[in-house]
């Protein structure tokens, strides 16, 4: 029995009834077993039989108090490891968590470089195109229906537009600051025609918010109660009491990680400060260019129309100033 319970390395709530059971049967045996004869003479030796059974009791018990030692520690190298493997998870998902987090706040190529180098990053883009998009009477309706009110509104447009920067993969977002938005294409990584991205991105916004207003509009008139809640259906939209503006200007820009406290990839240089200044001269629903994204546009036109991956927004530098029109009233 005792090489059973070394074997199989059992527990003391199983070993012990096997002993008993096995120590039963030994003395089942004993008691039933023949008479000796001629044929099969034999003689019983009690203190024989009686060491025989205190071996094995004794036996029994050691292994089984080693066995249920190695179990134990067995079990708490189970436990440790398990552990170990939680905390190693739980650590993972926080990073992550931590990683979606920072992207969301940072672009990836910076977030890369920064894991090299710290926060330390400074870009600088010749030319870089900066579009901001501003909203009109933003004030007018504050005053009327409150500053929570207004700004449930500009959060409804902030959403939309972000989804919008999501499906762009050369546009970054800078900052919704106010009543404006600002994106960047060229920073901090560098693109051939970030003009032509630029004003396809502003001219999107538009588009996009117009598309919406009108679906919000058919919806309501319709009493189409299981029509699916778009985040930027506020009626200050859908009554266009609130419109947007953009303004695309093309210039240097300088990008870089500022500070070591609530992390942003902040742009500024003349590209933003000529957007800025083109979007107060931008009628409300069209899009503004500079002349400086014109030339640009006609320069991205005649370097990389021909490419038939290519971003340009027109097929020849003479399209753009026929052109141009068709960008600014979207």
């Amino acid at each position: 029995m005792f090489s059973m319970v070394i074997v199989l390395r059992i527990y003391p709530q199983h070993g012990i009834p096997g002993f008993i059971v096995n120590l039963a049967t030994f003395c089942v045996a004993y008691a039933v077993r023949p008479a000796p004869t001629d044929a099969n003479p034999y003689d019983v030796r009690v203190p024989f039989l009686v060491s025989d059974i205190a071996m094995q009791v004794a036996f029994t018990a050691a292994f089984i108090v080693l066995n249920l030692r190695l179990h134990a520690n067995s079990r708490a190298r189970f436990v440790a490891t398990a552990l170990a493997e939680g905390a190693r998870r739980r650590a993972n998902s926080e990073m992550e968590a931590v990683d979606a987090l920072l992207q969301r706040a940072l672009p990836l190529p910076v977030l890369q470089r920064m894991a090299e180098s710290g926060t330390e990053i400074q870009d600088v883009a010749e030319r870089a195109t900066v579009v901001m998009v501003g909203v009109s009477g933003f004030d007018h309706w504050a005053r009327q229906h409150g500053y929570s009110d207004a700004a449930l509104a500009l959060h409804a447009a902030v959403v939309a537009i972000d989804a919008l920067v999501a499906t762009e993969r050369h546009v970054e977002k800078i900052s919704a600051t106010g009543d404006g938005y600002c994106v960047v294409v060229g920073l901090p990584e560098a693109v051939a025609c970030h003009a032509s991205v630029g004003c396809r991105f502003a001219r999107r916004v538009l588009q996009s918010l117009r598309a919406n207003n009108e679906t919000a509009a058919n919806a309501a008139s319709a009493h189409d109660e299981n029509a699916p809640a778009d985040p930027v259906c506020h009626p200050a939209w859908t009554t266009q009491a609130l419109s947007l503006r953009s303004a695309v200007h093309t210039d240097t820009a300088f990008g870089g990680v500022l500070g070591t406290r609530r992390l942003a990839y902040a742009v500024y240089g003349a590209g933003p400060d000529g957007a800025l200044a083109a979007l107060d001269h931008t009628p409300p629903g069209t899009l503004g260019i500079t002349d400086a994204t014109r030339r640009r546009l006609a320069e991205e036109a005649a370097l990389y129309a021909s490419d038939p991956e290519s971003q340009a927004l027109f097929a020849s530098p003479g399209d753009v100033t026929n052109g141009t029109e068709l960008v600014e009233d979207v």
